[in-house]
């Protein structure tokens, strides 16, 4: 193997490494975004959540 087709091995892996970190930052956002509508939606029904001021449910 030589040095140009090493540098084109770690290019293809760079990108594929770069696209499914795209990925999981975009999978993360809906994660995210679900969790602070769940949260959101809990708090509201939530006398807990009315008593303790932050909108976290503690046990």
């Amino acid at each position: 193997m030589n040095v140009f087709e090493l540098l084109r091995l770690l290019q293809a892996a760079h990108e594929e490494t770069a696209g499914r970190t795209d990925h999981l930052r975009g999978r993360i956002g809906q994660l995210t975004t679900a969790r602070d509508d769940s949260s959101a939606k809990d708090s509201s029904n939530s006398p807990d959540a009315a008593s303790t001021g932050n909108g976290l449910i503690t046990h």
